[in-house]
């Protein structure tokens, strides 16, 4: 994870809790309170959130017209929220009807 900035791997680390926790991923919003941002921040929270899906750490989720779907992060890059063990490739982070819609 070098190439992550610390407030990516606390983006990263909020967002795999929260599905973990939750079963979905987390709004824009709940991202700024996880990490310390201002609720106003929800921009620079979204700029975070593309960083780690340039990176290969998530995939946004799109409708078929193209917009990120709400709450539509998929975690790829997953690790144990108790114990900070890499998970397999493939554990998915999103229920697998979110998963199944995507294909669609």
């Amino acid at each position: 994870m070098s190439a992550f900035t610390q407030r990516m791997q606390d983006c990263l680390q909020f967002i795999e809790r929260s599905v973990a926790e939750n079963g979905v991923s987390p709004s824009m919003q709940e991202i700024c309170a996880g990490v310390g941002l201002s609720p106003k921040s929800k921009a620079y929270a979204s700029a975070l959130v593309r960083s780690l899906e340039e990176r290969g750490a998530v995939k946004r989720l799109r409708m078929a017209d193209g917009k990120v779907a709400r709450r539509g992060i998929a975690v790829i890059r997953q690790r144990c929220p108790h114990c900070g063990e890499q998970l397999a490739p493939g554990s998915a982070a999103l229920p697998e009807a979110a998963l199944s819609k995507e294909a669609a």
